[in-house]
């Protein structure tokens, strides 16, 4: 036997048949010759050519089948009879052994044979294994450990397959398994330059061959202007192959005479900023909120304004921002981020701030109908620190509306509140310290305050036997579950205007919702008196589909009304109602959604909780299970659970019968509510 081969010698008894396989093995010495019957014995051979191959592998499975499947399996040899029995024909051994995924724990060998038995023969198979995973080893010369820093070379063969190599590791041999029918293998070197430039080259191996050792030998040559070149030397086998990869360092972006990690205050003299490229630079561009989405180009930059571009050569060029372009920048703290790019598409960036006392910008999320926060982000001072706020108008003639500023020592910055303006309107905002005006005002605007249409329930006409709440010809914007119950008759329009408005109400009307049980010869459904914004869609069967919500796009910070009820004894109940019994439990609920939503009575996966569903961006509610015999008054303050979006719609639901989705509540159970309004 070649001496590159290390064998394991076993002998076992793979199956016998009959009444022997219900047993699970044969004991006895079959006769020789015994009808078709055949005793074989088998050997394994791991072929350990590789190098640094293990030779002495876990053993993971061995099979034996025929043509109908496996017939015989073992997980180790002490687990193998001394021989194998098998009745006549043709049978396949595997052997699966090692570690077969990914990493530095390999090799894995594997191995089959066919043979044949036939009546009274006895012979030995032999199953040579042989590593099946691709090996792959990397060393680093002395010119990347003297030059580069957080260098490693990741080899992979495909997303699932990969291992990487660095300093602590690059003594090892890594095995990889290529996914089926996959045979290149990629690498990636990256590293880092003395000066953290980022430097890096890729390149593959094709025509992979299991049981192979590739061995990548990186070297790394500087050139002038901090190019450089990556030798890779790919070592298959006893033939070299020398690939040589142009690898160029990528260009840089440095402050020449302040500290670019640091916001920066202002001074006489300009900020200078140098991009340096290895390569011809094709771009240079500044980006920063202040200038929009777009990033301006400085490369032939004629526009002054405190700003000037010089091209020392096609590698290098400056840029200096003088007092005019620092006074233009807003109160706070500006970031710039400056980008540079090479004709060998390599990229590189850092960002600047500019630190300004005056008022930073208000973000329009922060802007509300009558209020918003102010800040100035600067160092805490001893002099008193104030906000001042007015109507803008063309010349600064009024006056100033002066607040106290608080110094926020997580922020670094001092801020104040502004409260009571007016919706829609545009305001001038400056920062004072030490009664001295700073910086430049900033220019804020209000949003706007919509109301509810009809809020004070004065408006009402009957269609057919319909009753709706909104005038005649108006835009519909309040709907009840009327349409629903009146199908049984018209008597049965349980929300109606009542002549009992609440104490001091200019109007003369408010909503009266009476829940009750709607019938024809005793067949109906329960149906809760209910008024919401939206539209009461169709009927399904006997079943409503209700769609609530009206375009609304304000953000108000409460509802506020006023409301009575009774609340009866639950003597109705629906299929999975929540509560079959006890009192019945009104409510009051506002929600801002993104979108509206519907309901359909027969599905309760329709259902909406205000609290829960994704296209709420606030709420609140009322909930009760208490008569409130006199008109009360509310504010219910909204709860804003997702902020940065703005709402697109708005519901509003009062209810006598909170349950009546589940067709569930009393009889007994009424509600009276009058002059809804949004609060801002």
């Amino acid at each position: 036997m070649n001496n590159m081969l290390k064998s394991v010698r076993f002998g076992f008894v793979a199956l016998c048949v009959g009444v022997a396989l219900m047993l699970g093995g044969c004991t006895a010495e079959p006769e020789n010759g015994a009808e078709g019957l055949g005793v074989v014995r088998l050997g394994v051979e791991f072929d350990s050519s590789t190098t640094r191959a293990e030779v002495n592998p876990q053993i993971n499975s061995i099979e034996v089948a025929n043509g109908v499947g496996t017939i015989r399996s073992w997980k180790s040899l002490d687990e193998i009879p001394a021989e194998l029995v098998l009745t006549s024909g043709t049978y396949t051994v595997t052997v699966s052994a090692g570690v077969a995924a990914t990493g530095f724990d390999g090799p894995h060998y594997s191995g089959n044979r066919e043979f044949t038995v036939s009546a009274g023969s006895e012979e030995s198979v032999e199953v040579v294994c042989t590593i099946d995973n691709v090996l792959v080893g990397v060393s680093f010369d002395q010119t990347v450990t003297d030059n580069l820093t957080d260098y490693s070379v990741r080899v992979s063969a495909d997303a699932a397959n990969s291992v990487t190599f660095t300093a602590e590791n690059c003594e090892r041999v890594a095995y990889i398994t290529p996914a089926a029918g996959d045979t290149d293998m990629t690498w990636n070197f990256a590293a880092q330059t003395a000066e953290g430039t980022a430097v890096s080259a890729e390149g593959k191996i094709t025509n992979l061959k299991p049981a192979t050792e590739y061995r990548l030998a990186v070297k790394y040559n500087i050139r002038p202007l901090g190019g450089a070149v990556i030798n890779v030397v790919l070592n298959e086998d006893t033939d070299d192959v020398e690939d040589v990869f142009d690898i160029y360092g990528r260009p840089e972006i440095k402050a020449l005479d302040f500290e670019i990690s640091e916001p920066q205050q202002p001074r006489p003299e300009p900020f200078t900023i140098r991009a340096k490229a290895p390569s011809t630079i094709i771009s240079l561009t500044a980006s920063s909120v202040i200038y929009g989405e777009e990033p301006v180009q400085l490369l032939g930059w004629s526009g002054g304004a405190g700003v000037v571009v010089t091209q020392v050569s096609d590698t290098e060029c400056t840029v200096a921002l003088g007092e005019e372009y620092i006074a233009s920048l807003p109160g706070g703290v500006t970031d710039i981020v400056f980008t540079v790019l090479d004709d060998k598409g390599n990229t590189a960036g850092a960002t600047a701030s500019f630190l300004k006392a005056g008022v930073s910008a208000v973000s329009d999320w922060d802007m509300w109908a009558t209020r918003t926060s102010v800040s100035a982000v600067m160092p805490k001072v001893e002099n008193s620190v104030q906000f001042g706020y007015m109507v803008a108008q063309a010349t600064r003639s009024g006056e100033w509306t002066m607040v106290d500023a608080v110094y926020d020592e997580t922020s670094e910055s001092y801020r104040a509140d502004l409260s009571g303006l007016t919706p829609s309107t545009t305001y001038s905002v400056c920062l004072f310290v030490g009664g001295a005006a700073t910086g430049e005002p900033v220019t804020i605007t209000t949003e706007a305050a919509p109301q509810i249409l009809n809020g004070d329930f004065e408006s009402w006409h009957k269609s057919g036997k319909i009753w709706y709440p909104y005038a005649s010809g108006a835009t519909p914007y309040w709907d009840s579950g009327n349409k629903g119950a009146t199908t049984l008759g018209d008597s049965w329009n349980l929300t109606l205007s009542s002549e009992d408005p609440r104490p001091g109400s200019s109007g003369k009307l408010c909503v009266r919702m009476q829940s009750a049980f709607p019938s024809m010869m005793g067949i109906g459904k329960f149906a809760a008196g209910n008024v919401y914004t939206g539209r009461f869609a169709e009927l399904d069967g006997m079943n409503g589909v209700v769609e609530f919500g009206q375009p609304f796009t304000g953000r108000p910070t409460a509802l506020h009304g006023w409301f009575k009820c009774n609340v009866g004894q639950i003597n109705k109940t629906g299929d999975g109602a929540p509560v079959t019994s006890g009192p019945d439990r009104y409510q009051i609920m506002i929600c801002l959604t993104t979108d509206k939503h519907s309901v359909n009575t027969a599905d309760k996966s329709t259902f909406f909780d205000c609290k829960t569903h994704s296209k709420v961006v606030a709420w609140a509610e009322i909930l009760g299970t208490e008569s409130v015999k006199d008109w009360t008054e509310f504010t219910i303050p909204l709860n804003y659970v997702k902020p940065g979006v703005r709402p697109s719609y708005i519901i509003i639901v009062a209810s006598a019968s909170s349950y009546g989705d589940y067709f569930t509540g009393s009889t007994d159970s009424w509600m009276c509510v009058d002059d809804f309004e949004l609060i801002y």
